[in-house]
């Protein structure tokens, strides 16, 4: 058992106080978590451990990293029970913006709305940078009709004019008129997706649908018929179930996928396959960065949860545990990310 002794950038009732930290693991240990301003005592001192409930909401697609971490952490804080319950990065950050969780996960950066909400019950938030990912359009390998999608094929065959369009070739009219150059096999499809609360979903319809539907007077969202998949961990499983489909899923949940053949996207300047390099460089169109939101006030006045937001801000999680999942920053972007989160916690103002 060792004891930190610190002045901690927490309220003046808590400042001074003296905090234990196990060291059954060494995962985290030379992590030093910058809301405590300096370590001034290595000692004999001793307090009681963190304990109690954290709750976690938010995106399915970071639920596998948070899973991933936990074992690791309720290791070195046995009294600390974390609660999970992700079912989608808007049911996740409204319940966070609602005080109903401490920390929200997201696929998808925090909205406008979703900020007002916030705002208007007095919540304070904090965001952390952890990955890149990206979404993907995907049909099954065995079909060689197409393989790369502009964004215009995307509008006409999964945006809400295409409802009733029942084979690829159906959006064929349709997508020409538009702009599009591709041709359309004679297939059949059916659009399998991630549910409406999903953060990759939101990302998507912002990426690939918003423009055009704007542009057109229509609603920036997925055509009204598409199969929606609940857990997004078995939408490769349900689009495997159609002949010929095309999914938009999670890059992180098609990597080692046989049965199915990622598009390629071309955004405009040309086909583009979506590959960790692409991704990273921001050349594949449909990109994206996944988040920890944390309720700052949980973090100050919540041992449990400050303990549990040091371990995400290690390079345990946000090399080795993405690695797994998704894709990890670069040490550059990782700093700069931790750096601006711990400044909003501490509400320390350049």
């Amino acid at each position: 058992m060792r004891c930190l002794c610190v002045l901690k950038w927490l309220p003046s009732e808590r400042a001074g106080e003296c905090r234990s930290f196990r060291r059954v693991s060494t995962r985290f240990v030379g992590v030093t978590f910058p809301l405590m301003s300096a370590a001034l005592i290595l000692g004999g001192c001793a307090s009681a451990p963190p304990e109690g409930d954290i709750t976690i909401t938010g995106s399915t697609t970071v639920r596998p990293l948070i899973a991933e971490i936990i074992p690791e952490y309720v290791v070195d804080h046995p009294l600390v029970r974390p609660i999970i319950e992700m079912a989608g990065s808007g049911d996740g950050l409204v319940k966070l913006c609602d005080g109903l969780s401490d920390i929200s996960a997201a696929s998808r950066p925090i909205n406008e709305l979703e900020i007002d909400r916030c705002e208007s019950s007095g919540v304070d938030t904090a965001e952390l940078r952890i990955a890149n990912d990206a979404i993907v359009v995907f049909t099954s390998a065995q079909n060689d009709g197409v393989s790369c999608l502009t964004l215009e094929d995307l509008y006409a065959l999964t945006g809400p004019e295409s409802v009733g369009f029942n084979n690829w070739s159906d959006a064929q009219t349709f997508a020409s008129e538009l702009g599009s150059q591709t041709s359309f096999p004679d297939l059949p499809l059916t659009v399998v997706a991630p549910p409406l609360n999903s953060g990759t979903l939101d990302a998507y319809n912002s990426d690939a649908i918003k423009a055009l539907a704007t542009e057109r007077n229509q609603s920036d969202s997925l055509r009204s018929d598409t199969v929606g998949v609940l857990d997004e961990a078995g939408l490769v499983t349900r689009a495997r179930t159609e002949s010929t489909p095309l999914g938009i899923a999670a890059y992180n949940r098609t990597v080692g996928q046989s049965s199915i053949k990622l598009l390629a996207i071309n955004a405009g300047g040309g086909c583009v396959e979506p590959t960790p390099e692409t991704i990273k460089t921001g050349e594949y169109a449909l990109n994206r960065s996944l988040f920890i939101y944390a309720n700052t006030e949980s973090v100050r006045n919540n041992a449990a949860v400050e303990s549990f937001v040091e371990s995400l801000t290690s390079d345990f999680f946000m090399q080795e545990v993405t690695s797994k999942y998704a894709l990890p920053l670069s040490p550059e972007d990782q700093s700069s990310a931790v750096a601006g989160f711990r400044r909003q916690i501490s509400q320390v103002t350049e």
